[in-house]
């Protein structure tokens, strides 16, 4: 019987420092949904404003699961005015943008639209 439990306890030990040696896997919340960076050449408004579409065109994407939702006729003027929606950004060391979005607002829109919305 000795042969066993000791067996049993290396088992157990082993499964519990394997366990402790995986890395906590990183959730995506819903507000990382609506967040996106983009490369930017200046901090000038123009620019800003030209990468906050470009931001958000990447936001529709992911939280509609449809490729050509940018180019949508229906979207254009939720694109356009693309600046409407932001709540934060911030520029990077690495020279990008890092837009994040209103998701209730957002969601809202498309929804208007008659898109689909995940999350």
């Amino acid at each position: 019987m000795r042969p066993l439990s000791t067996i049993g306890a290396f088992l157990g030990a082993l499964l519990l420092g394997s366990w402790l040696l995986v890395p906590a896997a990183r959730a995506v919340t819903f507000a990382d949904l609506y967040e996106a960076e983009v490369p930017v050449e200046s901090q000038a408004a123009e620019q800003r404003t030209e990468a906050v579409q470009r931001a958000l065109s990447t936001v529709l994407v992911r939280v509609t699961g449809r490729r050509e939702v940018a180019a949508d006729e229906t979207l254009s003027g939720l694109v356009d005015n693309a600046e409407r929606y932001v709540q934060q950004f911030g520029y990077t060391a690495d020279e990008k943008l890092r837009v994040g979005f209103d998701g209730t607002a957002l969601r809202s829109a498309l929804l208007d639209a008659g898109q689909p919305v995940w999350g």
